[in-house]
């Protein structure tokens, strides 16, 4: 087994910085990649891609949150020190996995054969493809998951940055010379050698061992924190879903283009977290007699995942609209829409840190009723702005303010079942936020008012912008106690001496 975070010489911050550049890299192949490939199939050939790589996003969850507890059960077992524990998980995800693998194969297979439904009619080799590309994609994220929890990033960022690159290069490639049917072809390719090479570079063991006590215990965490996955997606989402149908894909069109930004700033604080998971999940999987540290991670998490947050809210209003203004300006009512939703962002940042630690606690129930009741206020406001006649901006504005609701009630949440002294810290760590959020407010008004009349101050704002970051960082730094900052410079071993 892989030595928990305690025994890395790296500390916390490096970890997120090489997660962050490895993420990013990947992100920025990924878009031109998509740029790329929608210009080779056209827009027919990109629908029917589209439709394969739905279904396959749905057919990843379908092995009922078995990889989830991974990030649950496998990482409270190593906080334990339980080293056979951990491989005897491994061992019982894998099985499932083969199992559901098959099992999916079979039925996939019987649905053909039988004529229920022809998935030759929308692509002749989709039924092969999928009975190719499933097992490989679910032994991908059985690894991927491993190093996630084992707090393995160097091989993490390396494994991610090999697939990225493969991926890139061998779906242009196929999509050049063979066109939807290459795409396929270098999905499994590149997924197989990548399956390869991550078994190699991480040298785990599995074997075929079923429990089935274990196995329940498994199923209940991970289907615990697949619901708040998925519904997490669902609210995200349900505003687009509903603009589509109630006002129309023109409608869509320009939020869809607001909502990029702001999934650029919930992908910064995601890499963040994702540091950060295991971590917590150590601390409270060893049951530490050092409650401040857990805290301490809390505070830490929640600081960081805010002020990317408020970066991201401050290039919503000095560069997002030179952007729009400059290359797409039939867009220029989502420059409106960018800064609301990137406000609202800065409080739904907040949820990052405070469910991972709600979902290692197992407060499934907790964590699911909190996310299921912010989409249905989200759909039940936004339905009623749709009546008033408020349109995209309403959806946008009613939006956020689910969004400030639904991280403000996660982190209340996370404090009561923290140790004593939890809440108090969170809300004393929402303050210094809060101090923050003033701070870039300041900066931003000072701006408007000094180049109120300057015949080029939107491309000043550019310019203005590193000043804003500046003074955001700098104030952190002065109103942030010390602790904090050491905590992220240093190892976990130091840090909880």
């Amino acid at each position: 087994m892989s030595k928990p975070l305690i025994h890395n010489p790296h500390s916390l911050f490096h970890s997120i910085q090489t997660v962050f550049t490895a993420s990013l890299v990947v992100q920025i192949l990924s878009i031109i990649k998509g740029f790329v490939i929608a210009y080779l199939l056209g827009p027919t050939l990109l629908g029917v891609w589209r439709m394969v790589t739905i279904i396959f996003s749905y057919l990843e969850y379908a092995q009922f949150g078995i990889v989830k507890s991974l990030n649950i059960d496998l990482v409270l077992s190593i906080g334990r020190g339980e080293s056979d524990t951990v491989q005897v998980i491994k061992n019982q995800v894998f099985s499932w996995l083969v199992i559901l693998a098959i099992g999916w194969i079979l039925i996939i297979n019987l649905i053909e054969l039988t004529g229920i439904y022809h998935f030759q009619s929308i692509l002749h080799y989709l039924t092969l493809y999928m009975c190719l590309f499933l097992p490989l994609i679910y032994m991908f994220r059985f690894l991927t998951e491993i190093l996630k929890a084992e707090q393995r990033f160097p091989v993490l960022n390396r494994i991610k940055l090999i697939h990225g690159f493969l991926l890139f290069a061998a779906s242009l490639v196929g999509a050049y010379y063979y066109g939807v049917q290459g795409l396929a072809i270098a999905a499994i390719l590149v997924t197989a050698i990548v399956v390869v090479i991550n078994f190699y570079m991480q040298k785990t063991e599995v074997h075929w061992k079923m429990d089935w006590n274990l196995s329940k215990t498994l199923f209940l965490s991970g289907g615990g924190g697949m619901i708040s996955e998925l519904a997490t997606i669902l609210f995200l989402t349900v505003d687009g879903v509903m603009i589509y149908h109630l006002l129309g894909k023109p409608h869509l069109g320009v939020y869809a283009l607001a909502v990029q930004l702001v999934a650029l700033i919930n992908f910064a604080a995601s890499a963040i977290t994702q540091v950060f998971h295991p971590t917590i999940g150590y601390e409270v999987g060893s049951g530490s007699n050092n409650p401040n540290l857990l805290i301490r991670y809390l505070t830490c998490g929640s600081l960081l995942t805010w002020m990317v947050a408020l970066i991201g809210f401050g290039a919503s209003i000095l560069i997002y609209p030179v952007v729009i203004t400059s290359f797409f300006t039939e867009f220029d009512r989502s420059i409106f829409l960018s800064q609301v939703l990137s406000f609202g962002m800065l409080f739904l940042s907040l949820r990052l840190i405070y469910a991972s630690f709600l979902l290692v606690s197992k407060s499934f129930i907790l964590l699911n009723g909190v996310l299921i009741f912010g989409i249905f206020l989200n759909m039940g406001f936004n339905y009623w702005v749709y009546t008033m006649g408020y349109g995209i901006n309403g959806f946008a504005v009613v939006t956020a303010v689910s969004q400030i609701l639904l991280g403000l009630v996660i982190m209340l949440f996370a404090g009561r079942i923290g140790p004593p002294g939890t809440l108090s810290a969170l809300l004393r760590e929402l303050g210094r936020q809060l101090v923050l959020l003033v701070t870039g407010l300041i900066l931003l008004v000072a701006f408007f008012w000094i180049f109120q009349s300057h015949n080029y101050r939107d491309w000043i704002g550019i310019g203005y912008f590193l000043i804003y970051v500046g003074g955001v960082v700098g104030v952190a730094y002065l109103i942030t106690p010390k602790e904090y900052w050491q905590t992220l410079l240093s190892t976990r071993r130091k840090a909880a001496q």
